[in-house]
């Protein structure tokens, strides 16, 4: 093995070219290879270029689909055309927050049964993603509208357990305090609301949380009012 090694090292152009014999064997050696290998290599290569072609062409399907959507939700104006497009183009990118729009639009309209199947069917493809996430909040939303407090409650609690720091949560925390407030328990919506205020000094959410607060001061002294005995002077 170490003599057919320092053959080989020996082998310099200037050897070869003194012995061309060589540089003929070498020849007849890639010749055989491409004989015995040949077919296999070029159907390799081929297979790659079918798939970097299948590629190019699935992409470029992709984004003439998505820009046909984008086309349709420029004129789309009621839950059938939504329904339409989340069908005809369920697969590409946007499709999720496309359907999470439908979800709302039952929502809205009142078929709050819809609106929860497909806010589960976003949930469970896409608990990780914000897309599921937010389809949570949705469910939560529609158990409170179809009177399901306790349900409703629940899932706003779970929301907040599960996705603290989201910035889907200041309504998760108000939703909780709005059932809470249903519910008569109207001081612990304040507590709930009062401390939502104090962790969340400069966000957005501070001024409509202040509202609620008022609201909710508001109803406690005039339980507090009706409650008190009369005083006897």
């Amino acid at each position: 093995m170490e003599h057919e090694k320092n053959e080989q090292e020996l082998i310099t152009p200037e050897h070869q070219k003194h012995h061309p014999h060589l540089i003929d064997e070498d020849m007849q050696r890639l010749k055989n290879f491409n004989n015995q290998h040949g077919k296999t290599i070029t159907t390799i290569l081929m297979v790659i270029l079918i798939g970097i072609i299948g590629f190019r062409f699935l992409s470029s399907q992709k984004a003439k689909k998505s820009m046909e959507a984008s086309t349709a939700l420029a004129t789309a104006s009621s839950v059938q055309d939504f329904e339409a497009i989340v069908e005809n183009y369920k697969n590409i990118p946007s499709a999720p927050v496309i359907k999470l729009q439908l979800a709302k639009l039952y929502f809205d309209s009142g078929n709050y049964d819809m609106a929860i199947t497909t806010y589960n069917e976003l949930k469970e493809k896409h608990a990780e993603e914000l897309v599921g996430i937010a389809a949570s909040l949705g469910i939560a939303n529609c158990l409170e509208a179809r009177g399901q407090l306790e349900d409703a409650l629940q899932q706003f609690d779970s929301f907040i357990s599960n996705n603290p720091d989201n910035f889907l949560e200041p309504q998760a925390i108000l939703g909780k305090a709005r059932i809470l407030d249903i519910l008569g328990r109207t001081a612990e919506a304040k507590e709930l609301v009062e401390k939502f205020i104090v962790d969340n000094q400069g966000s957005d959410w501070v001024p409509p949380a202040d509202e609620v607060l008022k609201e909710l001061k508001s109803k406690l002294e005039k339980v507090v009012t009706v409650v008190a005995p009369p005083v006897v002077g």
